[in-house]
């Protein structure tokens, strides 16, 4: 899906000073480039790649909506894997120009994920709902906040299904994206690293698929839709 507007992600890690964790920023935005890059084989979708700024910040602009929700996701698996704690802010607009420059870049898109950040950096009790890994979001689409009331509801049922997944369960949904043209047994024989050589086609198509249902892929798919579908 293409967008005439821009999703705009920022992120700051909570206490930067106090639990170093803005160490770990480098390595969260390596995984969440190389692995989007993989599920959509080039950077047509993407404005600017998440990167770090400030030291402690996370910025990211995403021409697609659907790289952009993978990019939210993504961000989430990495803050959990480091184990960073963050305060997330997303905003959806027009820029006054598609520069790639993450320091000139500037444009309605900025300014909301950049409201919503602070929101969330304030502590406002509305927004200040603490997602597993303590990540704190909120989000900021519109100027009518009965559609960023319906979006930050979404997002943060989205967020918690996707942050109660386990490793394996990440790495089955990583591959089904990546490879859509796979089927289920040759996508097992991936996530177990060709280690199981007893299995069946059948019984690795029937293990692969329960790992996508412990994940709760489909019902994520399905948040994913409504989401996409109340732009």
């Amino acid at each position: 899906m293409t967008l005439q507007n821009f999703f705009t992600i920022r992120a700051d890690v909570k206490l930067s000073k106090q639990n170093k964790k803005y160490r770990d920023l480098q390595k969260i935005t390596k995984d969440v480039n190389d692995e989007l890059f993989l599920i959509y084989k080039n950077n047509q979708a993407t404005l600017i790649e998440m990167t770090v700024r400030a030291g402690d910040e996370l910025f990211s602009i995403y021409r697609s909506l659907d790289a952009a929700l993978d990019a939210f996701q993504l961000l989430l698996i990495s803050a959990k894997k480091y184990k960073v704690p963050l305060s997330i802010g997303c905003g959806f607009g027009r820029l006054d120009d598609e520069s790639d420059n993450a320091n000139l870049v500037n444009g309605v898109s900025i300014w909301r994920a950049t409201e919503a950040l602070e929101k969330v950096k304030r502590g406002l009790p509305k927004y200040n709902e603490k997602l597993e890994g303590n990540i704190g979001l909120k989000i900021d689409f519109s100027n009518d906040k009965n559609i960023n009331k319906l979006h930050q509801i979404l997002f943060f049922l989205l967020s918690e299904k996707v942050l109660k997944r386990t490793k394996q369960q990440n790495k089955a949904v990583l591959l089904f994206k990546q490879h859509p043209q796979k089927e289920y047994h040759e996508l097992y024989d991936l996530l177990t690293n060709y280690e199981d050589n007893t299995s069946t086609k059948d019984e690795k198509r029937i293990k692969y698929s329960k790992f996508l249902q412990r994940a709760e892929y489909h019902i994520v798919n399905d948040l994913i839709d409504l989401i996409k579908n109340n732009f």
